[in-house]
């Protein structure tokens, strides 16, 4: 992703539409280009619909990945690790990644083992709340 690129360019995929994902794709609705989401779970995928919160979501990953410029990993740590090794597979170009996750050491390990074509970033959230889920966000 070129350094001069705007937000209003930038195609984001947010992995994970917890309370924290679906804060952060509450705040960039319509602020950038496009802006995707994955949830494992069907009914913050069903919500997500019904609200329009993103563009496009999916209980599919890789199905949302492959045109995304960011990707933000915002589930539990967990899954963002494993999260973490399907990217080179789902993902095909040279994203910026970054996480959200609440403990850092494993986490800053496996990014700093994909590839070289991605753009890793380490990040701790500084936020949170007693009820979880895109419906709190």
């Amino acid at each position: 992703m070129s350094t001069r690129t705007t937000l209003s360019e930038t195609s984001i995929a947010i992995l994970g539409l917890g309370f924290m994902g679906g804060s952060l794709a509450l705040a960039l609705h319509g602020k950038c280009k496009a802006l995707y989401a994955y949830d494992p779970d069907p009914h913050t995928v069903v919500l997500a619909r019904q609200q329009y919160i993103v563009d496009k979501v999916s209980s599919d990953a890789a199905e949302i990945l492959p045109t995304s410029d960011v990707v933000v990993l915002a589930a539990p740590v967990r899954g963002i690790l494993a999260l973490i090794e399907r990217l080179p597979e789902m993902h095909p170009g040279s994203p910026v990644v970054l996480d959200l996750g609440s403990t850092k050491e494993q986490v800053c390990r496996r990014l700093e083992a994909l590839p070289p074509r991605f753009d890793p970033i380490g990040g701790h959230p500084m936020c949170g709340k007693e009820t979880p889920g895109l419906s709190n966000a």
